[in-house]
């Protein structure tokens, strides 16, 4: 019977320790994701420095003037600099709430970046047209030469493409006259990328925001864009919330293996005994349950993961999130979560441990 119950304390333990270890790794690796996608567009694009209005809380709708774009083009150190409009927009017939919107001018080189899988890139002539990315497409169940409703307006689908970037998948392109004329006022734009002459300098760039800033303090906000991607306050929010909901997974996985651990111990007080009795020192005995304690953590390091992993890919085909979260999880956050999974067994264990060790073998031995 005794047997039977530790077996099941115990399985239970690695299932609850496994489901903390797999709410690290999948949520810290999908937020960490979303980061990373982020700074893979800019990079994809080849933008070191992300122009934007300034005291904004939200890079949508903060427009500012297009003309900026030749005044910023004109600083030395600068190579390119492209204006953008980005808004969202909503597809309920197909159960596609915040679906990303890009305004691009027709000769805008960041239609280059995109692969096209059907149809072809916008020119200056295409005033109803759109590109979809695939994922978009798919969700929609349109193809090109269909048409798809916009703000009220209706736009005929030139083409069906693919990016590096996760985000772009799940986005609808149109022409950046036509977008300010449908959402937003004319002659403005969301902001700048901007390319220097040495691209990855994150010093050179730094120089090159303040000479842009300097353009109008008060209406211009210049980052790089690793800064700009850190501070963003979506990815603040996501990162804050993940970390708040993996530390109260942590602690109830500590304290599945503190309750396993110290069962453990009182149900073997006189197998300890006996061990004590035969020559074993403290910390022989110490070492013996951190090691079980260590064992459980690992076989819920494993399953966490493999459960973290899952659902990572699950999400990355999930149709409301398959164009916000990527399918795979970066080898460092995995080794975080098995360090994890091994402290909270350290600390879980430690108590009990000494609490067994400390008992002199003859009050063990007494024991029942």
């Amino acid at each position: 019977m005794h047997r039977s119950s530790a077996l099941l304390r115990t399985l239970l333990t690695i299932v609850g320790l496994s489901v903390a270890v797999s709410a690290v790794v999948a949520l810290v690796g999908i937020s960490g994701g979303i980061e990373k996608s982020f700074l893979n567009l800019y990079s994809d694009r080849g933008a070191d420095i992300v122009v934007t209005r300034r005291g904004g809380t939200q890079t949508v709708n903060n427009t500012l003037s297009e003309d900026l774009e030749d005044k910023i083009r004109v600083i030395p150190g600068v190579k390119h600099v492209v204006g953008g409009l980005l808004d969202s927009i909503n597809f309920p017939e197909a159960n596609l709430p915040n679906v990303i919107l890009n305004g691009w001018s027709a000769d805008c080189p960041l239609w280059e970046k995109l692969e096209y899988v059907a149809g072809r890139k916008l020119t200056a002539a295409d005033q109803e047209g759109v590109v979809v990315g695939k994922l978009l497409a798919s969700g929609l169940g349109k193809s090109v030469g269909e048409y798809i409703g916009i703000s009220g307006s209706e736009f005929k689908i030139l083409g069906i493409a693919t990016s590096s970037s996760v985000f772009e998948n799940k986005a609808c392109f149109m022409l950046r006259p036509v977008m300010q004329k449908l959402l937003g006022p004319p002659g403005k734009v969301t902001g700048f990328s901007v390319g220097t002459m040495k691209p990855g300098d994150q010093k050179f760039a730094a120089e090159i925001c303040e000479k842009i800033i300097a353009l109008s303090p008060n209406e211009i906000d210049a980052k790089t864009t690793n800064d700009f991607v850190a501070t963003l306050p979506q990815l603040r929010v996501v990162r804050g919330v993940t970390w708040i909901t993996s530390a109260i997974a942590i602690f109830i996985g500590a304290i599945g293996v503190l309750n396993t651990m110290v069962m453990s111990v009182f149900e073997r007080t006189k197998e300890i005994g006996t061990l004590r009795a035969i020559g074993w020192r403290k910390a022989r005995v110490v070492r013996m349950v951190m090691v079980e304690a260590l064992l459980l953590s690992l076989a819920g390091a494993i399953l966490g993961t493999i459960s973290a992993l899952i659902l990572a890919k699950f999400f990355s085909s999930f149709r409301q999130t398959s164009g916000f979260v990527e399918g795979t999880i970066a080898p460092s956050v995995i080794v975080q979560g098995f360090i994890i999974a091994i402290i909270v067994g350290v600390l879980g264990a430690a108590y009990p441990a000494w609490w067994g060790a400390s008992l002199p073998p003859t009050e063990a031995l007494r024991k029942k």
